[in-house]
């Protein structure tokens, strides 16, 4: 298919993978719920990430995410990870939104492309560190 979008939303899930599709640019994921611990996603092309009221596996998020190094555009809404989150890792990213990270206490980000940011209402987020060198499988995409 040439699929460039793909929407999943109010639904559950499991083995919850998607790879290999070059074509996608944009994934949207409202509300899936994950009935496992099965989360993947290798979209080497994927330009935009958006998330809301999704809890993914945090270090199967981190690890994902390393996968998608065109990422833009990351939103996330809801992201409420009962265990502290892995460094993300976004080479190309310029607009970041993490917002409503309810239980987040802290934040390390490789974003060394963004130009806008948006943290709202994390109520208990108390580190945000931005790292200066990107992942080591990413680097095609270092600074």
């Amino acid at each position: 298919p040439q699929v460039t979008e793909l929407t999943v939303q109010h639904m559950l899930v499991k083995n919850f993978e998607l790879k290999n599709w070059l074509q996608i640019r944009k994934l949207v994921l409202i509300d899936p719920q994950c009935q496992d611990s099965k989360w993947s996603l290798e979209l080497e092309n994927l330009e935009e990430l958006i998330m809301e009221n999704h809890t993914p596996p945090v270090k199967l998020f981190a690890s994902s995410l390393v996968q998608c190094p065109r990422i833009q555009r990351f939103f996330a809404h809801k992201y409420w990870a009962e265990e502290h989150l892995p460094s993300f890792y976004l080479p190309n990213c310029t607009d970041f939104t993490f917002r409503r990270g309810d239980c987040c206490e802290k934040l390390i980000l490789y974003l060394p492309r963004v130009k806008m940011m948006n943290l709202d209402a994390n109520y208990d987020l108390k580190v945000l560190k931005f790292l200066k060198q990107g992942h080591a499988a990413q680097a095609q995409w270092k600074l």
